[in-house]
């Protein structure tokens, strides 16, 4: 959990980080957004995904019971869950099988649906904080021009979960520093 908190670096922050823990109902959007997998990437060594907890369920904990957590992780669901909720947290990026050895791609954008997503996440006009997972860098100048909060998390293993909870709650400060160029497009 230290160590995945010490590699996450915050991209942006406009005001909307760290989420307030008084807030009533907070959407956790995206297709990651109970993922396991996806958070340890393909290189997990002894890691189990079944000793992952997902950001929805680290959320969930970090809040309690006081804060009602909207899980929605597909675009319609999304949608519907940011226009009724104080805060959004998106949770974005590659799956597991993207990146590693024997996995190259010929697009570095978001995968097919979730720029989308975050588009109708944005049109709800809602503060919205979006958590990049991914195992290189990837080309998405939307995120950087519209989001008003941007996480990369990495594939942060086992404890990333409740290390991107901390972050997002401001418990504790993001130490990573960028060690490669993230390419405006393709």
């Amino acid at each position: 959990r230290e160590a995945a908190v010490k590699s996450m670096v915050l991209l942006k922050n406009e005001g909307v980080l760290p989420l307030s823990s008084d807030l009533k109902v907070v959407a956790v959007v995206g297709p990651w957004a109970d993922a396991k997998a996806e958070l340890m990437g393909s290189w997990t060594g002894d890691g189990r995904a079944e000793d992952v907890t997902s950001v929805f369920a680290a959320l969930r904990e970090a809040f309690g019971p006081k804060t009602r957590l909207v899980l929605a992780p597909a675009l319609p669901e999304a949608a519907a869950a940011a226009r009724e909720a104080d805060a959004v947290v998106a949770v974005v990026g590659e799956d597991a099988t993207m990146s590693g050895e024997a996995s190259s791609r010929s697009e570095l954008g978001l995968p097919p649906g979730q720029l989308e997503l975050l588009q109708a996440v944005k049109a709800a006009g809602k503060p919205f904080a979006v958590v990049l997972l991914t195992g290189r860098p990837l080309a998405v100048p939307w995120l950087a021009e519209n989001a008003p909060g941007l996480l990369l998390a990495w594939q942060p293993g086992t404890e990333g979960g409740r290390a991107v909870a901390d972050v997002l709650l401001g418990k504790e400060n993001p130490g990573g520093k960028l060690p490669a160029t993230f390419p405006r497009s393709v």
